[in-house]
């Protein structure tokens, strides 16, 4: 299921950025996806881990940092809001923002705290809460170091947002 489901997500992830990929590679759990985008030429990179039935994807499009999560064991509803707790290893909680661009998809906001957490943290724990409740999902993974530096050069340090906290 988590190879169906990470297929069903690189390709939702590539349609959604106006690009095929002229590159892709693996880095331990990573699998990287390189490309340029059609329009303004920008670098498009995505990377992808899945674990324990989701799937991680940190992005670069647009010269924007994002994560998008791919969950399949909460019920979610399209356009739920969520606030969102980030905890990178031993930094600090960050807490961001979060949307549901489908029932099962979860775009979250890159904040600055975030992103100083995503080269030296062996895992990665979300928080996601709503109204209705709440859930967390944790990677674990020691080779981010090696998968994410090229798609962090690839999106200005002044790109991420402030902590929303």
């Amino acid at each position: 299921m988590q190879r169906t489901s990470m297929m069903a997500l690189i390709c939702f992830m590539l349609a959604t950025a106006g690009a095929q990929a002229q590159s892709q590679k693996q880095v331990g759990n990573w699998f990287i996806s390189t490309d340029k985008d059609r329009f303004s030429g920008d670098p498009v990179i995505i990377a992808m881990t899945p674990q324990n039935g989701a799937v991680l994807a940190v992005r670069c499009m647009q010269r924007t940092l994002s994560f998008a999560v791919k969950e399949f064991t909460f019920p979610i509803e399209h356009g739920t809001l969520f606030k969102i707790a980030f905890k990178g290893g031993q930094h600090k909680i960050a807490i961001t923002a979060g949307d549901a661009v489908t029932e099962s998809l979860i775009e979250v906001v890159v904040t600055e705290e975030i992103r100083n957490a995503l080269l030296t943290s062996d895992e990665y724990a979300f928080r996601f809460a709503t109204d209705g409740g709440q859930f967390d999902l944790v990677f674990k993974d020691g080779t981010a170091a090696r998968a994410l530096p090229a798609l962090l050069q690839a999106c200005p340090a002044n790109n991420p947002a402030k902590s929303t906290e």
